[in-house]
């Protein structure tokens, strides 16, 4: 049971890590991350994830429906979103609806964030800051994996008293 719980904070990370194809169009990629990141702000980047779970959840839930109910399908939606395969005419337009409607939800979830960011010693913007560095930084995603993981052990020993 645990270890779902660190799988999914883990997971939940790297979803909003890697939720660069929706809105790719709008912001230029930035080339390696030359951010510091202090121990304490993975932390409560870590944590802010934690907490930001259900809603996590619910975005992955709607965004995965509204593939499933798409012309494009799962398989397809991936491999587009992929770079894998040369979407058709009908294809783009499917993908430029589904990613319109995707970035919806995004947005609303953006708004949950702001809202859960107040309770944190952390901006919105060193927030988006640091989400983006972690998309690039391999080095940035291990010491957010280990905070994780250091967390849910000090969780698990409190509960243990």
């Amino acid at each position: 049971m645990k270890q779902k719980q660190l799988i999914t904070i883990i997971s939940s990370i790297i979803l909003f890590t890697t939720m660069a194809f929706v809105t790719k169009a709008q912001v230029p990629q930035q080339q390696g991350s030359n951010i510091d990141v202090s121990d304490k702000e993975i932390q409560t980047f870590v944590n802010v994830n934690r907490e930001m779970q259900p809603q996590q959840k619910e975005v992955r839930s709607k965004q995965k429906t509204l593939i499933q109910e798409s012309s494009l399908g799962m398989k397809e939606y991936v491999k587009l979103a992929r770079g894998q395969d040369k979407p058709d005419k009908e294809q783009k337009k499917a993908l430029k609806e589904l990613n319109a409607k995707m970035k919806k939800i995004y947005k609303q979830y953006d708004e949950q964030l702001k809202e859960k960011l107040e309770d944190f010693p952390i901006t919105y913007e060193r927030f988006n800051e640091i989400r983006k560095a972690s998309r690039q930084d391999k080095e940035l995603q291990k010491r957010m994996q280990e905070a994780a993981k250091q967390g849910q052990s000090k969780e698990q020993q409190g509960q243990g008293e």
